[in-house]
């Protein structure tokens, strides 16, 4: 039951006044840690790769027989292929990697480095390995 004003009148709020929000309790959220390297702040995932040598062996007898059989053309397509067959066999917390990287998105990145590799007389070349490596990963996503 709500008490009468003294003065006989009831206060109004003044213009433009908005009363607080009341409080809403916010739902709780429960945080069930098991592993405890989580807890120290350590990652305490598990990554591996399915990567075996008798593949590493296959895909290098492949892309040595495309390179011979292109002119040597193949051989800058390899280190794309050799970082996606690497990236595509690693599994983190049982999630695997993918790397999306086609073909299309080779070509540009081949023809601008076969010609900085062309004019430096093949010095551009390990920059060309690292910049494969980044572009692979930048394409890659856990699934």
């Amino acid at each position: 039951m709500q008490e009468k004003p003294k003065h006989g009148y009831q206060e109004t709020p003044p213009s433009g006044y908005y009363p607080p929000p009341q409080h809403q309790p916010q739902p709780a959220i429960n945080v069930n840690v098991q592993n405890q390297n989580i807890q120290q702040g350590g990652f305490g995932g598990q990554i591996y790769t399915k990567l075996t040598m008798m593949e590493v062996l296959g895909h290098l007898i492949i892309w040595a027989v495309i390179s011979v059989i292109t002119f040597g053309i193949g051989a800058l397509f390899w280190p794309y292929a050799a970082a996606k067959l690497i990236l595509n066999s690693i599994v983190i917390e049982n999630r695997p990697v993918r790397c999306d990287i086609g073909v299309g998105g080779q070509i540009g990145h081949i023809i601008l480095w076969g010609i900085l590799i062309f004019f430096t007389l093949g010095i551009a070349f390990p920059f060309y390995i690292y910049g494969v490596m980044r572009t692979a990963i930048n394409a890659s996503r856990i699934v």
